[in-house]
């Protein structure tokens, strides 16, 4: 942003410079023109002029040059004038364009300034360069926008306190979003209503990674359409009220960046001062202009006199600034003619004593005396004598410089200086200006508020050290901050936008403040470092929140990521240390007492030595304050300085000498509290760190606590529901497998729910009269209470059809039938069903199939066949098509049943197909029935890369060689 506006000075500054050196060719034309008629080399100072009000001082210095190279060639070419006539316009003309280039020079100065500080509260020079909102409104939005990736903006403005207006919008270059923006230009948003209104209402930014799910957002179509997706929208503060929302969007999905909502809280308090100040801006630019030209209008005065003090050349400027000409005092004495009556003795006996020794004490330097015009008034002047080199006896020449206006300027300056240390007495951050040595020159109201001194005397008086003697000064980290990284430290080594975080803890209280503090170097005319302006914003509150934030982001995160709380709670506790306290312990009741779930300190000595005080001295259910109180009455306790604390009981007395070990500073014991019970404390305190606990921190210990309570008490919800999901899912499957004669029977079964939830599959393998045996193999649709039901039914409809009916098609038939009555969800579910009976020498199996994944027969040779058609789903239509197949099986083969979650596909993977599965039994012939279950498990559960999608079953049945 900054650049952009550097760019767009140094156009218009080249625009000057062009200009400046168009108006030396036409001068030079002019004259070229009226040949040795006319002497037009003062005119030649115009372009020099011009150049001082926009070109830099370089391209001043290089229109300068020119006009004085084109002007001797020109004035050797007049006829009528003479050597000194031509010396003297020259000098005069280096005279007006050494000065331009000094007025150059002192406007660049200024504008430099003026970009350091537009800088320093983190806003481009639009602000400072823009008189109303209107103005600032389109570039402001472009400024904050465009480097920070945002493809649309809109800035809305409150007007008369009813509603949001969009006073600007900004589009990125090449992004078309026509139809948003005449959406947005036709909306008035109140209070609460859209996202502008409600960040509005609310006066803090929101953000949204994606804004199309958000049910504030009332654009959703048009940004659809438009392509946007990311939004953040920010409030422009003033005079403590919100005036302003700005609203960004882009179009890809942003997460929010903490840093960025930073930027956005500075942001809107710098916009909204700048609305706040839009007037006193204008006032202070139109005064800046105002000397600018003041200074333009002077000129040097040029005066060469003799040994005798006698005038020998004096200049056209020297007739302005002294009301005599030329012919008047050329040959007179220069006292006489310029300096006032007190000062003349004075000069004669200088002038004598340096021709008579050759030392002088003015001789090369500036000082500042007082003239006298003919009129006999007086008026201040700088003067610099240099002795003309080669003369003899000696001459000098003067350059003479009105500093009347200079003078003005001064006490203007002053005027300024208390008027702004008026101002500044009122600003609501620190400001202080510091001297090189350290020492502080000024501190308004608030930076005495903030240091603890009743007065500036007080401070000034204060020894060089004050500070460190009185805070710990530490970063964001908690860690020491180096004194010579202090911004105003740094800016006093000259670097510019110095700024950091520091907090100071001070020592007597344990009282610790946040703030944001930026420096800025005051050089002089030689661009040396004077004085550093420090501003101190102290952002104890919006730090406090946001760190607090960020812990409770983090302690959800820990709480979410396991199911046993003795875990979760102890991870909690270490992430607390020392972010929020130095100690951190959690106590639960249990079948001892009160006891010590997690405990937490940097110092792992310190844990065992609190380890084995608890063991010593176990917390007494009966105390009257404490961790036992706040069992019995669910209510926080805070104690802010434990060292003033008086012990009640025997057992406080006996922790006396234990607790000044410790150097315990501050605590606080909060309940943890889930469903209106109390399930235990969280305690916090501060030892060595010497930080004091206040109410803020109460609050973030009850939040903290209170999602503690509900992990712990959601972790034996769950393992309650676990147990019932595994009793009932172990109810819905065979206990183990019947032994039958002859025949290898094996079963692999993983489920996949959450622990809480029953599968979907399931198995049967049962005695179904006379000597045959019926083998199922199923698959519910869904999981949970309701999969369960459908299993259930299923299982105990085909184990009675199975002792009536010997065709696999009627038993389905059966199943099919009591599902379309029984069940109204239109539950479905698919199974393999086989009737097998065996034989003196293998088996003769009957087979059919609803829906579900065909068996596999496996030959003693090692063959791989599917057996039976599909057939339909069970419990979708009432008249379902089945297939009845039967087949023999002789000694070795193996018909092996599975469910789908076997053969789960998955992109990106080499999930196990049906061929696979196939290949794969192919090399499992001779085999046994149990290590082929085995590998077509492991093959389902590595082919889907550890982690399956669904619930795997595998039955396998193998005729004994």
């Amino acid at each position: 942003m900054g650049s952009e506006d550097h760019r767009a000075v140094t156009r218009g500054g080249h625009g000057v410079f062009v200009l400046a050196l168009l108006s030396v060719c036409v001068v030079a034309a002019i004259d070229l023109a009226l040949g040795s008629r006319a002497v037009l080399i003062g005119l030649f100072g115009v372009g020099p002029i011009v150049a001082a009000f926009g070109a830099t001082p370089r391209e001043t210095a290089i229109v300068a040059l020119l006009a004085i190279a084109v002007a001797i060639p020109l004035g050797l070419t007049v006829d009528d004038l003479s050597s000194g006539d031509l010396a003297t316009r020259l000098v005069t003309l280096g005279i007006v364009s050494g000065l331009a280039v000094g007025i150059a020079r002192l406007r660049s100065d200024r504008e430099r300034d003026a970009g350091r500080l537009a800088v320093q509260y983190g806003v481009a020079r639009v602000l400072a360069e823009s008189d109303s909102l209107d103005v600032a409104g389109p570039r402001l939005l472009q400024a904050i926008a465009e480097p920070l990736r945002w493809d649309f903006a809109t800035l809305w403005v409150a007007r008369g306190g009813a509603a949001l207006h969009p006073e600007a919008t900004w589009t990125r270059p090449g992004f078309d979003a026509h139809e948003f923006e005449s959406t947005v230009r036709q909306l008035v948003m109140g209070p609460g209503f859209g996202l502008p209104g409600s960040v509005w209402k609310s006066g803090l930014p929101a953000w949204f990674t994606n804004v199309l799910e958000s049910d504030r957002f009332t654009r959703v179509a048009q940004a659809r359409e438009a392509g946007l997706r990311g939004a953040l929208a920010f409030p422009i503060r003033a005079g403590g009220e919100c005036v302003a929302v700005i609203e960004l969007f882009a179009r890809g999905e942003r997460e929010p960046d903490p840093d960025l909502l930073l930027l956005t809280d500075a942001l809107g308090s710098l916009i909204g001062e700048f609305m706040e100040a839009e007037g006193a801006t204008a006032a202070v630019r139109r005064s800046d202009a105002r000397k600018t030209a003041v200074l333009a209008s002077s000129l040097d005065a040029i005066i060469t006199i003799d040994h005798a003090g006698h005038i020998v050349e004096f200049n056209r400027a020297a007739e302005q600034m002294f009301g005599r000409t030329a012919e008047e005092v050329v040959g007179t004495e220069l006292a006489a003619a310029v300096i006032p009556p007190d000062l003349r003795e004075r000069h004669r006996d200088a002038l004598k004593r340096f021709v008579a020794t050759g030392r002088g004490t003015i001789l090369g330097k500036r000082v500042e005396l007082t003239g006298m015009r003919a009129d006999g008034s007086e008026f201040p002047v700088e003067l610099a004598i240099n002795q003309i080199a080669g003369s003899e006896p000696p001459m000098f020449t003067g350059t003479v410089r009105d500093i009347t206006i200079r003078r003005r300027a001064e006490e203007e300056r002053e005027q300024a200086r208390e008027q702004l240390q008026a101002i500044l007495s009122g600003v609501a951050d620190a400001v202080t200006a510091q001297a090189p040595d350290g020492r502080l020159l000024f501190a308004n109201d608030a930076a005495l508020d903030l240091l603890g001194f009743a007065s500036f005397d007080e401070l000034a008086a204060a020894p060089v050290s004050w500070m460190l003697d009185r805070f710990d000064m530490l970063d964001e980290d908690g860690e020491p901050f180096a004194v010579e990284e202090l911004p105003g430290r740094r800016a006093l080594a000259g670097e510019a936008g110095a700024e950091a975080v520091v907090r100071f803890r001070l020592r007597a209280t344990g009282e610790e403040r946040w703030s944001a503090v930026k420096a800025t170097p005051i050089r002089d005319d030689d661009g040396f470092v004077t004085m550093a302006i420090n501003v101190i914003e102290d952002i104890t509150t919006h730090k406090r929140a946001e760190r607090a934030q960020r812990f409770l982001s983090d302690s959800s995160a820990l709480l979410a990521a396991s199911l046993d709380p003795a875990e979760v709670l102890g991870q909690v506790a270490s992430l607390a240390v020392p972010e929020i306290a130095d100690w951190v312990a959690v106590h639960m009741p249990g079948d001892t007492g009160i006891e010590l779930v997690a405990l937490a300190h940097r110092d792992p000595e310190m844990i065992k030595r609190a380890e084995e005080l608890d063991r010593l001295l176990p917390t007494p259910g009966d105390a009257p304050r404490g961790i036992a109180a706040v069992l019995r009455t669910g209510k926080s306790e805070l104690y802010p300085d434990i060292p003033q604390l008086l012990p009640e009981t025997e057992d406080e007395r006996a922790r006396v000498q234990h607790v000044r070990e410790f150097q315990m500073r501050s605590a606080l014991v909060v309940p943890m509290t889930a469903r209106g019970r109390t399930l235990g404390t969280l305690t916090l305190a501060t030892d060595q760190s010497g930080r004091r606990f206040d109410d803020q921190d109460l609050e973030l210990a009850e939040e903290l606590a209170r999602r503690c309570a509900t992990a712990v008490d959601n972790a034996r919800l769950f393992s309650d529901r676990a147990y019932i999901a595994r009793t009932l899912q172990q109810s819905l499957l065979p206990a183990e497998l019947p032994d039958i004669p002859g025949i290898e029977a094996a079963a692999r079964f993983r489920p996949i729910g959450e622990g809480n939830e029953v599968g979907g599959d399931f198995y049967d393998l049962f005695e179904s009269g006379g000597r045959g045996w019926t083998i199922v193999m199923g698959d519910v649709c869904g999981k949970g209470p309701d999969a369960a039901a459908v299993t259930a039914l299923a299982r105990y409809t085909l184990r009675a059809a199975a002792m009536r009916e010997r065709l696999p098609s009627r038993s389905l038939g059966l199943l099919n039938e009591a599902l379309l009555r029984q069940r109204s969800d239109r539950r479905f579910c698919t199974v393999a069903y086989a009737y097998l009976e065996p034989l003196a020498q293998g088996a003769r199996v009957g087979f059919a199939s609803g829906g579900h994944p065909l068996p596999l027969l496996l030959r003693a040779d090692g063959s791989v066949e599917p057996v039976g058609e599909h057939g339909t789903l069970l419990g979708v239509v009432p008249d379902p098509a089945f297939e009845d197949r039967s087949l023999a099986l002789a000694p070795g083969d193996a018909l092996v049943f599975y469910t789908d979650g076997v053969i789960e596909a998955r992109p990106g993977n080499h999930s196990l197909d049906e061929d696979g599965l196939a290949q794969l039994l192919a090399t499992c012939a001779g085999s046994d029935a149990d290590a082929i279950a085995a590998r077509v498990e492991d093959a389902a559960v590595s082919a889907q890369d550890g982690t399956p999608r669904d619930d795997i079953a595998v039955l396998v049945l193998r005729i004994a060689s």
